[in-house]
């Protein structure tokens, strides 16, 4: 039906595309990363507690945020703590999640250093 794919699909596709731009050089990876996160903010905001979906937020704004530098990635990371959260909280048993949530305060904590 019309709302399963809204719910699911999206998301899924979302991972796809991430999977497939791993493989492309930085200029096309960059527009498949951008294409893929616009898939998974849309099924974020069709079923807003799609915990997949707010957990591949966090990961593409990540990739996105690391190829557009440094100042990028300092305004994403308030973005990754809430997509994050949002994802634990739709699903507590979300290894994936936690562990991205661990990786996020190690480098909030290697920031903080500078």
């Amino acid at each position: 039906s019309k709302q399963w794919y809204q719910r699911r699909v999206r998301g899924r596709l979302a991972r796809i595309k991430w999977v497939y731009g791993k493989g492309y050089q930085t200029s096309h990876q960059h527009k498949v990363f951008h294409v893929a996160h616009s898939l998974a903010c849309q099924a974020a905001a069709i079923n807003p507690d799609n915990g997949n979906a707010h957990r591949w937020i966090a990961i593409l704004g990540y990739y996105r945020a690391e190829k557009e530098g440094v100042k990028a990635g300092v305004l994403n990371m308030e973005a990754m703590k809430y997509h994050l959260d949002k994802a634990i909280e739709c699903n507590p048993d979300d290894n994936v999640a936690w562990t991205l949530l661990g990786n996020w305060y190690f480098e909030l904590a290697d920031m903080s250093r500078l």
